[in-house]
């Protein structure tokens, strides 16, 4: 995969800032895809979910996320500035309605957009996301999928978070809080039978 930068200049005239994003497949469908806090973009390549979801049709967007530990990008933001940035990255570069994945501290991230902008995206995917009770998400009917680690220590506040989801499909598998990794192949085919459900 190519790496790419995507420049945002942020409002208030502060210094342009970049995301660093990974991009594959060349399907009519899109989906943009973010990463847990102790890992980075390729996460995404390393377990097959890139590979299943260009054969499926998609052409995917993996967004390496500022600041995170592992992350190729060192710029620091706030989660309302990378909610700015993720809004002019898919209004710009994406175009269209995408599909959103984010995993765990990605996932509260990807709230604070959707907070005020959910009608720019099609379906939603969260794994194990944190801190979402900060967020008020009433109003967000789009179809929704929570991915679970049963063992998760988490899962108490994650699903207080959640609650809010009305009509979210929650799937809860074996392992921690990391699902994707703990269980790739069915990981994978949870998320594109969940894409490919209309």
């Amino acid at each position: 995969m190519e790496r790419k930068e995507f420049e945002y200049q942020q409002v208030h005239n502060e210094s342009a800032k970049s995301l660093i994003y990974y991009e594959s497949g060349s399907g009519k469908k899109s989906i943009v895809m973010m990463h847990g806090y102790n890992f980075n973009s390729q996460t995404w390549v390393e377990v097959g979910l890139a590979k299943a979801l260009d054969d499926a049709g998609y052409k995917t967007y993996l967004i390496d996320m500022p600041n995170f530990p592992k992350s190729v990008n060192k710029l620091w933001v706030t989660p309302d500035t990378f909610a700015e940035m993720l809004d002019l990255f898919i209004s710009t570069v994406v175009k269209g309605k995408p599909s959103v994945l984010a995993a765990s501290a990605s996932g509260f991230y990807t709230a604070r957009y959707l907070e005020k902008r959910n009608g720019k995206v099609d379906k939603i995917i969260l794994v194990a996301p944190v801190n979402l009770g900060e967020v008020d998400l009433k109003h967000v009917d789009n179809k929704t999928l929570i991915v679970l680690g049963s063992k998760d220590p988490s899962n108490g506040y994650i699903k207080e978070g959640i609650k809010q989801l009305k009509g979210a499909k929650v799937i809860t598998m074996d392992g921690w809080h990391v699902p994707y990794l703990e269980h790739p192949k069915e990981f994978c085919e949870t998320v594109i039978g969940f894409l490919s459900n209309d």
